[in-house]
């Protein structure tokens, strides 16, 4: 039994305070582990107060195995029980050029983390290091708590540099597949987890792949299956890099993609491709902004955003608003508003975005849902199959709404809505107003010139 934070249960491998020269290459390859009572069962460890580093770590084909009785009990897990746990001491920002653990490579890894905690564990100042085709069921199902690290690959720590993550396939997790916060440079490709079960807000995100204040970081492909959401995307920083490309989302409960800010002024969001079919009680895209939790620059293009539920795309109010949002070729789809951006005021640009109510809408529910936005440019947006409800709400909206369609749709826009009055709020330089009515009720289109508008057709 391990009784302490620096004792591992089978394999350390470790860098001593004490040490005068670094360490390197450790292989270990083709075991299998069960019953061990420790925190982690193989401890990579760098606790020098210099530059001195470990280096050229290989895990390859690692099992770990864990049944009832054979962990720590869970009042005495920390928040990093893991089947293998790579880190260094250096834990803050200043500690950068410390204690540097670099070039672990985890490849084949296979893991039931029921009644431990976590597979994996990258944690603090690890670099130009990867984990390759990891398995892991059950990521601390009976391993503890909420809030207290249940997820199947852990990469943590403020130091950490340009970690990979490829083809991980990650089933059951109880609060995320993978946990990423702070650090930079990290790529996840193609993973997949399914079944990420926890629902609590509490302190900590939780989803199928939650990076929170990681920048420079791509997600490409992947899919992602009946989690509670499916990616948390928690941005730090005015130019964050955040990219996310190709992934495939069905199933969540309750976001497919959820945007929000880890501090005030940050930014640098790209989603491309994307392919979000959320379940019934769920956003297909959440950014729920406040005065701290809002997200600058954010560019979505090429993208599909579908839900069971009323609301596939929201983009809360904030009173702090967003600033220079954009959508390009996006189709969004759901059984009362498609899409919904109220009291955003910043600026936002949509092009060629499709809204499809499924069902023929919902009464009470308008298709695009953008009133009191200011500065939003619209152009080219089709609004399917509306047979209830109302096709547009823009009441105090502030833009220019260009090549305006209806597809089999019979409705009307709100009452007051921009495009069925002459519009009562100023314009810019160039801003035009074409409304969206039945073909029965005419054509309708103003252009802000010499300080007001003018109906121009």
């Amino acid at each position: 039994m391990s009784n302490g934070y620096n004792n591992g249960a089978f394999m350390k491998f470790a860098l001593s305070a004490a040490a005068t020269a670094s360490i390197d290459t450790f292989t270990m390859d083709t075991v299998e582990l069960q019953n061990f009572k420790a925190p982690w069962w193989v401890f990579v460890y760098n606790e020098s107060p210099s530059s001195l580093e470990v280096r050229h770590i290989r895990i390859n084909g690692l099992r770990g195995i864990s049944r009832p009785g054979n962990s720590l009990d869970p009042a005495n897990r920390g928040a990093n029980s893991a089947v293998v746990n790579i880190s260094s001491v250096a834990s803050e920002a200043a500690d950068a050029a410390r204690a540097i653990v670099r070039d672990a490579i985890v490849t084949g890894f296979y893991a039931e983390a029921t009644h431990i905690k976590q597979g994996i564990i990258f944690d603090n100042n690890v670099h130009d290091s990867e984990i390759r085709s990891a398995v892991v069921h059950n990521a601390g199902l009976m391993g503890g708590h909420d809030d207290t690290g249940c997820y199947a690959l852990q990469i943590y720590g403020a130091n950490n540099r340009n970690i990979r993550v490829t083809d991980p396939v990650l089933i059951s997790p109880r609060d995320n597949g993978i946990y990423a916060v702070n650090g930079s440079g990290l790529v996840i490709q193609n993973a997949a987890v399914r079944g990420q079960t926890s629902t609590a807000d509490w302190t900590l995100p939780k989803a199928g792949v939650s990076i929170n204040s990681v920048r420079n970081v791509v997600i490409s492909g992947g899919t992602f299956n009946n989690n509670v959401t499916d990616l948390y995307l928690g941005i730090r920083g005015s130019g964050a890099n955040v990219r996310v490309e190709g992934v495939q989302c069905a199933g969540a409960s309750k976001a497919g993609i959820l945007l929000q800010g880890a501090s005030a002024e940050v930014g640098g969001v790209t989603i491309t491709g994307a392919r979000v079919a959320a379940d019934a009680t769920a956003h297909a895209l959440l950014s729920p902004n406040d005065t701290i939790h809002y997200v600058n620059n954010v560019h979505i293009a090429d993208c599909n955003f579908a839900t069971k539920s009323l609301i596939a795309v929201a983009v809360s109010a904030s009173p702090t608003p967003a600033r220079n949002w954009s959508f390009s070729n996006v189709i969004c789809t759901s059984r009362g508003t498609p899409f919904q951006a109220t009291q955003f005021g910043g600026r936002m640009t949509i092009q060629r975005m499709r809204l499809v109510l499924s069902g023929g809408g919902t009464e009470g529910y308008s298709a695009f849902r953008c009133f009191g936005a200011g500065a939003m440019i619209v152009d080219g947006l089709t609004i399917a199959g509306q047979k209830v409800g109302s096709t547009m709400d823009t009441r105090g909206f502030v833009g220019s709404l260009t090549n305006i369609h209806a597809e089999n749709s019979y409705t009307h826009p709100v009452a007051a809505s921009v495009g069925t009055v002459r519009p009562t709020f100023p314009g810019f330089p160039g801003a035009r107003i074409q409304n969206l009515a039945p073909s029965a009720g005419g054509h309708r289109e103003w252009q802000w010139q010499h300080g007001g508008w003018v109906e121009t057709g």
